[in-house]
Formats: C-alpha cells, sequence, structure tokens
C-alpha cells in the first residue's frame, strides 16, 4: 500500500467516526425526549384534561383569561344575579378569598356542569347566580373553612334558537341570554308582509322551557319599553304568524313605524299618483284612538285637529284630536280614521283626464276645476256635471257655480259610449251565432 493510499484509508475512517457519533448523539436526544413526554403525560389527570378542554386551568398556572380582548357582547344594564339564570358555555370566575386566596376561570359544560378543583363538576345549568354561588360555596367551604368563596359571570354562554313563520331568513341563529326578541327578528331578515308583530309567539320545545308566551311588540317600538321585548332564553322557539284583525289611518300623519306592514292601495274618490296609501296598523283588544295616531307616528303639520271615524253599520263620527275623551275611544276591527288635511280640497271624478283632488280656492267655478283636471276625455260629457249632496244623492251641478271645499263633482260619459259599452257584447255574441250557423250550412 502506497503512502497515497494510506492516507484516503486513514481520511474515509475519520469521516465514518464522526457520522457514528452524530448518530449516537440524535439517539440520545430522542430517548430523552421519549421520557419527557412520557413524564408530562403521566403527570396528567382527568380532571386537568377536562380544565384544558373547556380553555380553564388553575389561575396560578399563569393561563390567559377568559377575556383576552374586549367583549363580544355588550347588556343594557348590570346583569341580576337573582334572575340570571346559567347557560351551558357560561363563562364565570370562581374566587376563594381570605386565609387561602385562589381563583379559578371556569365555564359551564354541555351537561350544565362546572369542574370544580379538587371537587369535581356541581349541576348549576338552568338555576340563577346567586343559587349557583351557593351550591360552590357549600362544595369549597369545607376546603377553604375560612375564606369567602364568590362566583360571578364573566361572559355569557350561546345557545340557538328557531326562527319560524314569517321572516326573510328561517333558520337557527345563535343568542345569548343577554339578546333580546327584536334582535332574533334582526338575524332572520326581518319580518315579511303581512307578518303580526302584536302575536308572536315563543314556543317552548324542551320540558324544562316552561309554557308558551305571546309577545306584543307594540310598546317597545313606540315607547323602548323593554319589558315588551324580553330577553330569549334556551328551549324556546320563535313563531312569526300571520297578521290579525286591523285598523286604517287616512291622511296627513307623520311616517310609518315598525308596526306598519306593507300599505294596501285601496280605490277611492279622489285618488291621485302622489297620494299617500291609507296605513294599515294590526289591532288589539283594548287599543284607543291615541295608540293609533302613536302608531302613525303622529298628525304632520298637514293636519287639522278633526277627523271622521268610519265603523262598519255605522254613520261617521266627528272627533275632535284634541279632545281627551275622544283619544281614549276604543278602536274596534275595520275602523277607518280619516284625518282632516289642513288644505281644503274639492275632488273632480268621472271622464276627465286628470281626476284627483284639488286645493280649494275661493271664486273657483266648476268650470275651472275641469279645466285643471285637463278637460273632459273624449268620452266625457260637456252639460249634466253633478256634485254628491250631504246626504249622498247626486244633485246637478252648473258649470258656473262656485264649489265649495269638500265637494265632489262628477263628469258623466256620454250617453252613446254607454249604448256602446252595452251592444259590445251582444254584437259579439251575435257574430259568433252567425259564425257557427256558416259552418253548420256547410
Amino acid at each position: 500500500m502506497g503512502n497515497g493510499d494510506r492516507m484516503r484509508f486513514r481520511s474515509v475512517t475519520r469521516l465514518r467516526l464522526v457520522v457514528w457519533m452524530l448518530a449516537v448523539v440524535e439517539a440520545g436526544n430522542a430517548l430523552l425526549g421519549t421520557a419527557a413526554l412520557a413524564q408530562t403525560q403521566s403527570s396528567g389527570t382527568l380532571l386537568e384534561a377536562l380544565r384544558e378542554l373547556q380553555g380553564t386551568r388553575d389561575s396560578n398556572r399563569d393561563l390567559p383569561s377568559l377575556e383576552p380582548g374586549p367583549a363580544t357582547w355588550s347588556l343594557e344594564k348590570a346583569v341580576d344575579p337573582a334572575s340570571y339564570r346559567l347557560t351551558p358555555g357560561d363563562g364565570v370566575n370562581i374566587g376563594v378569598w381570605g386565609a387561602a386566596t385562589n381563583t379559578w376561570s371556569l365555564r359551564v359544560t354541555p351537561e350544565g356542569e362546572l369542574i370544580l378543583p379538587t371537587v369535581g363538576p356541581i349541576q348549576v345549568g338552568d338555576v340563577t347566580l346567586t343559587e349557583a354561588e351557593s351550591r360552590v360555596r357549600a362544595a369549597l367551604g369545607p376546603l377553604y373553612p375560612r375564606s369567602r368563596v364568590t362566583l360571578r359571570l364573566i361572559e355569557p354562554g350561546r345557545f340557538r334558537v328557531s326562527v319560524a313563520g314569517l321572516v326573510a331568513r328561517p333558520g337557527v341563529y345563535e343568542a345569548t341570554r343577554a339578546d333580546r326578541l327584536s334582535m332574533a327578528l334582526i338575524a332572520a331578515g326581518g319580518v315579511r308582509a303581512g307578518a303580526s308583530l302584536r302575536q308572536i309567539r315563543m314556543v317552548p320545545v324542551t320540558p324544562e322551557a316552561g309554557a308558551e308566551r305571546t309577545v306584543d311588540l307594540f310598546p317597545w317600538l313606540l315607547r323602548g319599553d323593554l319589558a315588551a321585548n324580553p330577553v330569549l332564553a334556551p328551549g324556546y322557539a320563535i313563531e312569526i304568524p300571520l297578521r290579525g284583525p286591523t285598523v286604517r289611518i287616512r291622511g296627513p300623519v307623520q311616517g310609518r313605524t315598525g308596526l306598519e306592514l306593507t300599505p294596501e292601495r285601496t280605490t277611492r274618490i279622489g285618488d291621485r299618483p302622489d297620494e299617500e296609501a291609507d296605513l294599515v296598523i294590526e289591532w288589539r283588544d283594548g287599543d284607543d284612538l291615541a295608540t293609533l295616531l302613536a302608531a302613525a307616528g303622529g298628525l304632520s303639520d298637514r293636519a287639522t285637529r278633526q277627523a271622521r271615524l268610519s265603523r262598519e253599520g255605522q254613520n261617521p263620527r266627528l272627533l275632535d284630536l284634541d279632545s281627551p275623551a275622544d283619544l281614549a275611544l276604543k278602536l274596534q276591527p275595520n275602523d277607518l280614521l280619516d284625518i282632516d288635511f289642513l288644505t281644503r280640497w274639492v275632488y273632480v271624478t268621472g271622464a276627465v283626464r286628470q281626476p284627483g283632488r284639488y286645493p280649494y280656492l275661493s271664486g273657483l267655478r266648476a268650470l275651472d276645476y275641469v279645466s285643471l283636471a285637463g278637460g273632459p276625455s273624449e268620452l266625457g260629457r260637456a252639460t249634466g256635471w253633478t256634485v254628491r249632496a250631504d246626504d249622498g244623492e247626486p244633485r246637478s251641478l252648473d258649470p258656473l257655480r262656485e264649489l265649495t271645499p269638500g265637494e265632489i263633482m262628477r263628469v258623466p260619459e256620454r250617453k252613446s259610449y254607454k249604448l256602446q259599452t252595452w251592444l259590445a257584447p251582444l254584437s259579439s255574441a251575435t257574430a259568433v251565432v252567425l259564425s257557427i250557423i256558416a259552418i253548420a250550412r256547410r
């Protein structure tokens, strides 16, 4: 073996020795890691594993709080411990204060339990915070006899609520005990046309939920009454039914509220394209005239303080909207409140080009109002006009007579047009009969 061969042999031998040493070191590290992992796993307990799943462990192990950032919920007022009932997912803080001080951040499990350190699970589902604190104190008291035990809610849990019926997007939505009924309706896209907001049903779907409730959102929509907009609770489904009986209001009012449904266009004398449709408001037993005006937003600056109430089977009743007695008048289904405009009107109907209402101006004659309405149509007559009297019967009208506010005049169609209207179906029927006879003779 020459000198060159000896040098190459020594280099290869050294390289193999370095590779072998590196392999030994790597194997040693792997063995150490396995031993450490085994030691870590053997030191755990089932209770600790459950705490890990809850995201809550002993505070002395320097774990993050349940609220590392801004709260994802909001409240109208402080929670009442005597009325708030714990729900699975609620985050609570349990504190021991005194000779031995400690705190734990825990969540209520899906089974409705709190897993207390060194004690184990206790049942707190659907009990008030006050009662839950008593149960925690009874469980931890023997372990900390000279300390004060507290329980505080730090995060409301979430549950699912079904929203069905006449809403835009029926489905299942998440909620907390801090959310209200109106929030569930907003989450479902709002109510659809023809839906009731005064007979909302909160139906129990679990035996623990309690009795069915019927909610009228009217006081909350008009006055912000929170008692009429209840908080949500687990075990209930929300159903939006069809609206019930209604009343209508016509004339100058401020605007529309959430209680107003899709306006129903009515055909009546005096309609013009720029007129607002009647407001249709759902009625409930006990509603009075003041309630109806509030639902319509109140009177606008175009309204007088006079109105007429029309009721089935009765003559219209004139009302004073400044009178407390009239405002307290109880409404019945299908009532119509017609509010007078501050601007007085004359109505032009019949065979004119633009039938409708026109502002009353002193000195204008019937002929002038027909001119304002575009004149008689090609079917209208130049004579024979009528005006409706107080008793509802039409009377002949001189085109040169001045009209008074509220009068309703009519321009009739030509008699030849009426004759043509009557003869048209007869001529069509005659043509059909002659065609059948001709076919039969062939």
